[in-house]
Parts: C-alpha cells; structure tokens; sequence
C-alpha cells in the first residue's frame, strides 16, 4: 500500500464499521487487507461507530469470525463516549436509557445508575428492542424538561436486504411529538465524539483520519475535529452497480479528480465538487477495492 503525502504523517486511522469495512454479515472487498497493510506500516487502527446498538465485545467476536482479529483498545462506540460525556458532565446522575440491553449494560459498566423513575436526564440510543410504552415514558420525561442526549444522528444502519431505522427517525418521531431536539449529540459528526478520541488515544487532531462511508456523520466528523477524512465509497458501489472507480481518488479545494468508468461519470463528479469545494484543506478520498490480482498498491 502507498499512501498519499497528505496521509504520510497520519498515526491513527478511525475506521467506521457498518458499510465502510462490511455490509451484515460481508467484508466490503479489500478492507480487511488494507487494514492490515496499515498496520504494516506502523499505523494505528480504531473502528469507531455511531452504532450504540452493540458492545465493543460484538465487534471483536464479528470481526474475528470475518477473519480480522483486533484488541479491544481498537474498538470505540458512540455509546462508550456518551458515558464518559455522562460521568464528567453529570456526574452521579441517574439516566433513563432508551436502547436495548447492551447499551444500558455499557451504562452500568461505566458506574451510572439507571433509572426510569424520575431520572436526572434521559439518553436516546439505537433501540432494537423498541417497545412504545418505553418510547412513551421517555417522551413524558422530556416533556418534563429533563437533559436529553443523544448517542448519534444516524438516519439508517447499513443492512443486506434494506437499511435498519436508526436513531435519527426516533430523534423526528420524538420532535413530532412533543417539540423536543436533543441537547446535544455525542456521536459522529459531533466534536465530543472527536475530543474522546483525542483524550483516548492521547494525540492530535493532525495525526488522526478518519475513514468512513458518509458525508453527512464520518466526513463531516473529520471537518468538524480537524482530521484528516478518508471517503469509501461503498455505498455507491451497493446501489449503483454498473460503474467501476479504480484504487486511488483525490479531492482539492475546487477540484476532484476521479478514474471512473462506465456510467454516473458526470453526476459523482459535480456531487462531489459540490461536497468538498467548501474544504480548505485537502481531503483524502480513498477506495478500498482490490485489483484483480488481490493485492494492495
């Protein structure tokens, strides 16, 4: 692998997980060998995602039956970061989580107490196991003035057969109902989100990229932190199947280059300039697709 001058000086790449280095069950192709060549060349890794749905342990066991193994030192959630937000912000207070098992597990973990009784403040996750009566009570709690978090933005969750709702649905459902936004949100794009990862890793925003497969939460998320940001493009590949990008893209200021073949040529072209002319640093725009002889350049 070579990479470009802008990444040279990088020493931690932030990876996103669900659709940037797999779709369900499916490694998107060459991520895993790009991971690795990363390493080779003294990188560090984290996967970093909005999903607060699973606990950093799931991601472990995921990936290793894909066939990457990594340490738990790799693996940060929206989810953890919202209890550390918690624990320095509002430390002592009870929360009422509304997320599945797991994230109320991770709370617990970080010594918060949990309550759905009159609670300090109330946090939205990525509930999959949603009941109403739950979403009722928490809107009542809202509605009563209490702080309300929110662990990430997401709209959807990459899924094989049709996206997963995610948190940002229940974010409208909840505005619809009783006029409310969260105070804030921890997540990807959010600048909490980006300070955790500072203190975490105990470096620079100027050492760190960020690789994801969404403008909106993981390259937003590197602008808004000054990281570097590191565009894979798998969401086109899945829903525009008849062109081919080769290897390497790069972004400037007013100017995007891009190998394409095939179809969509001038609509990615005008979409991204459109993106990323804003910028006024360069932006890193990187493909993880293996040639045909499966090996990295």
């Amino acid at each position: 692998m070579t990479l470009t001058k802008e990444l040279l000086d990088v020493e931690l790449f932030l990876f996103d997980m669900d659709g940037t280095v797999y779709i369900g069950d499916k490694e998107i192709a060459g991520s895993f060998d790009a991971i690795r060549a990363l390493k080779k060349l003294g990188k560090r890794i984290c996967f970093f995602t909005n999903n607060s749905s699973k606990a950093a342990e799931d991601y472990i066991e995921k990936l290793h039956k894909m066939g990457l193994d990594i340490s738990r030192d790799e693996i940060y959630t929206s989810g953890e970061v919202t209890c550390e937000y918690v624990n320095r912000v509002y430390p002592g207070a009870s929360v009422f989580v509304m997320g599945n098992e797991k994230l109320k597990a991770e709370f617990i973990r970080h010594g918060i107490k949990l309550s759905e009784d009159n609670p300090d403040l109330c946090v939205l996750g990525f509930d999959t196991e949603l009941e109403y009566w739950k979403l009722y009570r928490f809107c009542k709690w809202l509605n009563k003035g209490k702080p309300y978090i929110a662990t990430h933005p997401d709209l959807n969750c990459p899924a094989d057969e049709c996206p997963m709702p995610d948190i940002g649905g229940m974010i409208l459902f909840i505005n619809a109902t009783i006029s409310r936004n969260p105070d804030i949100i921890i997540g990807k794009p959010e600048r909490e989100a980006g300070e955790g990862v500072k203190r975490k890793f105990n470096l620079p925003a100027s050492k760190i990229a960020m690789v994801g497969d969404r403008l909106y939460t993981d390259i937003a998320f590197g602008f808004n932190n000054g990281f570097k940001t590191v565009l894979v493009l798998s969401i086109w590949r899945r829903y525009c199947k008849n062109f081919v990008l080769e290897t390497y893209i790069s972004c400037n200021k007013n100017l995007v280059r891009l190998y394409v073949a095939k179809l969509f040529t001038r609509f990615i072209m005008k979409f991204c300039v459109m993106i990323f002319s804003f910028r006024q640093t360069v932006t890193t725009v990187f493909w993880f697709e293996m040639k045909a002889n499966g090996k990295v350049e």
